[in-house]
């Protein structure tokens, strides 16, 4: 290569850093599918690295660069958790409610299963995203109480209509009687 000094110098430098020998791992996959973990490590791979599954026995074979593999061996680490599935019996307000809030909470691996009968939910998912959805039911599932208000100056369907902010359908009842002038939140 004929180039100025200072070109010649920083090629030298890329080269030091690329021409390392690659090293080789066997990782065991348990918890995850391995098309899964492939298709991750393919995208982390340097342009001179591989990876090879097994699917007999389980395993990811990869060869890359020691710095690369670093990072491969930490995200394969966090991709193969087991999933944990929890019972919550819900005792103040409709599962089936709660549902809706929880799927946001979901994993890509993660499901929700309700039961009606029992007023429960099943949900398998990443430890993490089980205690997650624990402390969002937690929040959810409250006893509603009821109170009534008469009210004498303002129009109670703009009272009713504020409060619709406040209490979700789905979480609560607004009954307004015109005739009484009053207004009821459960």
């Amino acid at each position: 290569i004929w180039d100025t000094p200072d070109n010649l110098e920083y090629m030298q430098k890329i080269i030091e850093e690329v021409d390392v020998p690659l090293t080789e791992q066997e990782f065991l996959i348990e918890h995850v599918e391995l098309m899964d973990v492939e298709l991750v490590v393919s995208s982390l791979l340097s342009p001179n690295g591989s990876v090879l599954t097994d699917a007999r026995s389980g395993q990811v074979f990869i060869r890359d660069n020691p710095t690369n593999m670093e990072h491969i061996a930490s995200t394969i680490e966090q991709l193969d958790v087991p999933v944990n599935s929890r019972t919550f019996e819900i005792q103040h307000v409709n599962a089936e409610d709660v549902v809706d809030s929880l799927e946001v909470l979901l994993s890509e691996r993660g499901i929700l299963q309700v039961d009606p009968r029992y007023n429960t939910i099943v949900a398998t998912d990443l430890p993490k995203r089980i205690e997650r959805m624990a402390s969002l039911i937690e929040t959810l599932d409250r006893e509603l109480t009821t109170q009534t208000w008469v009210v004498k100056y303002t129009d109670i369907d703009f009272i009713a209509d504020q409060l619709e902010s406040y209490v979700p359908e789905e979480m609560g009842d607004i009954v307004v009687n015109e005739e009484t002038h009053q207004i009821t939140v459960s």
